[in-house]
């Protein structure tokens, strides 16, 4: 068993609450943490500065999303092999393979809390965040070949439709994934997030 705990969701499900919730329940400080510094120190997988050393010159930009999928589960042994303890590490991808890769290396991984969200709602927060349409982003969750584009700063990510990803990570029951709902978070914090304290022991 390895030592990656994915913190995963469909785009505008929750995935950054609970990272917030996590540093600031780990980090145990009088002040909260400034959720901007999240993505400093919380780990995301698909940061382009994890692949650079494995391409010449170091431009990631260049990789098609097959040679990002084949690389993937030796930037995630890198990142298991460089923590100190327990790393969360936050993810967009569905839980599959791509290519012939698997978007997950089970070999490092201790298991995953995954957010899933009201498809409703997330339509909704997906047309703010985008700019787009209500209709523009119902084609994006129904898409199942959606994904992230290949930028300077993050390799892609493989999301595929709203609910291929919902169903990937949910339709086996498995003691190693914890599921959340945002609308549990919501209406009741305190017994949402005692769930989630009690699965991280």
């Amino acid at each position: 068993m390895g030592n990656l705990l994915w913190v995963a969701s469909y785009p505008k499900s929750g995935n950054t609450w609970v990272r917030a919730f996590n540093e600031n329940y780990l980090s145990n400080q009088q002040r909260p943490v400034d959720i901007n510094a999240l993505f400093r120190i919380r780990q995301a997988e698909a940061k382009a500065f994890r692949y650079a050393p494995y391409v010449d010159g170091g431009d990631t930009t260049r990789l098609s999303i097959e040679e990002v999928c084949a690389l993937r589960p030796r930037v995630q042994a890198d990142i298991a092999r460089d923590a100190k303890g327990t790393v969360f590490l936050k993810t967009h991808n569905y839980l599959g393979e791509f290519g012939g890769y698997p978007l997950q290396n089970a070999a490092v991984t201790s298991g995953a809390i995954y957010i899933v969200r009201n498809p409703l709602d997330v339509v909704i927060s997906l047309a703010r965040y985008f700019d787009f349409s209500i209709d523009e982003a119902i084609d994006y969750m129904a898409e199942e070949a959606t994904g992230t584009a290949n930028e300077t700063e993050n390799v892609p990510q493989v999301i595929s439709s709203w609910s291929n990803h919902v169903q990937s990570w949910t339709q086996e029951p498995r003691p190693e994934i914890l599921v959340l709902r945002y609308e549990d978070m919501l209406d009741n914090p305190v017994k949402a997030f005692r769930k989630l304290v009690s699965f991280l022991g």
